[in-house]
């Protein structure tokens, strides 16, 4: 059982050390790994060259995002699965066998996520895969909060965070690649939706861990990033969700962009907001084209997809965020 670790680089040199040596102790072989540079210029190829010269090395001329990156990967994969693994982790001794393991178990999971730690406090969740809510946002779940019990069963859930996950090949045969188009943030969260509209299942692999730096590319509360996520939710909400559903949750998808906005005022990225809204109005054809690719060949209903979607609606009052945003 063979397996493709696919990593997307750009200017992570300084990740890469103990990213590649993780996977060099790995307990499951054999498996190969392919670094898809982005047009690095802090001299990834040569070290990667050097320290580890059974990589595989894609190099690209220019960053083409997350997206392409991953893409250009896993055309090029020779495994039966195919892991995604993000520069700034470092993975457990045992996390591919477990995931392999997991994939045995449950042979109707056609995609896994790991539970990625945080690198600095290894006790605490980064991310036991993505959920979704008809409000307009995705989130990780158990971000922040410590592992236990709740968190060491595995389970079925909405889909896997692109950052630590494992795929069946023939997973994009069915569902196809990430959307080039997001160039990063989100695009997990949209290939997540399309999966779910084919009646896919994601398994949360709970033994299979990965600790995660995070933020470590955009940098945190970066200007980039928060423009990105801004157009990119959008971008889910225009592909993906079914049309009595948004119609039907229209009122928290508006309260739930009025609380980003305040945030954008609060952290002054009040420009680059705008700016994203104007990325969105511009490729909104494309995106509804793609949509109704999309909706066309659905096999799940709307009462199944449904039963994956998180349907709480736990923001703070209105008049809290208002406080906050004040504050």
């Amino acid at each position: 059982m063979k397996c493709s670790i696919i990593i997307p680089n750009w200017n992570g040199r300084r990740f890469l050390k103990t990213c590649l040596g993780s996977l060099a102790a790995q307990s499951h072989k054999p498996f190969e790994i392919i670094l898809v540079d982005n047009g690095s210029t802090d001299a990834t190829i040569d070290f990667v060259k050097k320290r580890f010269p059974r990589v595989k090395i894609i190099a690209l001329a220019k960053n083409v995002g997350f997206a392409a990156a991953v893409n250009a990967g896993i055309k090029k994969a020779s495994g039966d699965y195919v892991a995604l693994l993000n520069n700034d982790t470092e993975a457990d001794k045992n996390w591919l066998k477990n995931m392999l393991d997991a994939a045995r178990r449950q042979p109707e999971a056609m995609f896994f996520a790991s539970k990625m730690l945080d690198y600095y406090k290894r006790d605490t969740i980064d991310s036991c895969g993505d959920a979704m809510t008809w409000c307009g946002r995705s989130y990780k779940i158990g971000e922040g909060e410590k592992d236990g019990p709740r968190y060491q069963k595995e389970k079925f859930i909405f889909g896997a965070c692109a950052g630590a996950a494992l795929y069946r090949k023939e997973f994009f045969a069915e569902v196809g690649y990430f959307d080039e188009d997001f160039f990063a943030y989100l695009e997990d969260v949209d290939i997540d939706f399309r999966a779910q509209f084919l009646g896919l299942k994601c398994l949360f692999a709970s033994d299979a861990r990965v600790y995660h730096i995070g933020s470590a590319t955009a940098g945190r509360k970066s200007r980039f990033a928060f423009g990105l996520m801004i157009r990119n939710h959008f971008f889910v909400i225009l592909k993906d969700y079914p049309l009595s559903l948004l119609i039907a949750n229209l009122p928290k998808i508006i309260y739930s962009e009025f609380r980003f906005f305040l945030a954008s005022i609060r952290e002054g990225f009040v420009g680059k907001y705008f700016q994203s809204i104007l990325g969105i109005i511009l490729q909104t054809r494309t995106m509804l084209k793609k949509r109704g690719f999309i909706q066309r060949h659905r096999t799940v209903s709307n009462q199944e997809l449904n039963k994956n979607i998180d349907n709480n609606f736990n923001y703070k009052p209105l008049f809290q965020a208002l406080k906050n945003y004040r504050g």
